[in-house]
């Protein structure tokens, strides 16, 4: 509530967001706070996130100051830990994602007209439509980046994803669907972005923002 006051109070601020992927877990918490928020809901395949929690542990893990000493049976190892290979882990990463999709899922089948649920994949090849839609359909003044501008390919790799995914489906079915589900929504919310609304109304003129 502070945090609202603060941002909405401020002079010269009539905008204002924030990109938080835990958020996703309080999505209906915000929305009693904020019931005209607006959100881009962004997923990514569940195979790739699983993969690249396991790989962010495993740097973390290189990243302590004896691994260069290890031996190298001690070495693969700890890879094999940080791998597809840990069944647990791997479990749980992906449990994980399902449920934060799930959520997502929820909120934007019930606020329609407050969510966009695209792929990863869309943002980076239509970021300029998904601006113009937040711009004229929500009532946004944003500015579009050059998407080389702002994204790193190396940060989203996944080496021989197809292996991943389907053993990944394996692990855990219950991505699978909502992945799925999640494919319907991303298809609806796509054309919305390339068949705007009309503007919205100058104050005045009909119903105002």
């Amino acid at each position: 509530e502070q945090l609202i006051t603060e941002r909405t109070g401020r002079a010269g601020i009539d905008q204002w967001g924030w990109k938080e992927p835990r958020t996703t877990v309080l999505l209906d918490f915000w929305h009693s706070l904020l019931p005209e928020m607006k959100v881009l809901v962004v997923y990514r395949h569940y195979a790739q996130v699983a993969d690249s929690m396991l790989r962010r542990d495993l740097n973390r893990e290189r990243n302590r100051e004896n691994w260069p000493r290890k031996a190298r049976r001690l070495r693969a190892r700890i890879r094999w830990q940080y791998s597809f290979g840990n069944i647990p882990l791997a479990q749980t990463y992906l449990r994980v994602w399902n449920h934060y999709n799930r959520v997502a899922l929820d909120f934007a089948r019930a606020h329609p007209a407050q969510t966009l649920v695209l792929h990863v994949d869309d943002v980076l090849a239509n970021g300029d439509a998904v601006i113009a839609y937040m711009n004229q359909a929500w009532g946004y003044h944003l500015q579009a980046a050059a998407t080389r501008a702002v994204y790193d390919p190396k940060l989203m790799q996944s080496d021989a994803l197809p292996v991943r995914a389907a053993w990944s489906a394996l692990l855990a079915p219950a991505c699978h669907i909502t992945y799925r589900e999640l494919a319907g929504l991303r298809r609806e919310s796509l054309l919305e972005i390339t068949s705007p609304p009309d503007p919205l109304p100058m104050h005045g003129e009909g119903e105002s923002r």
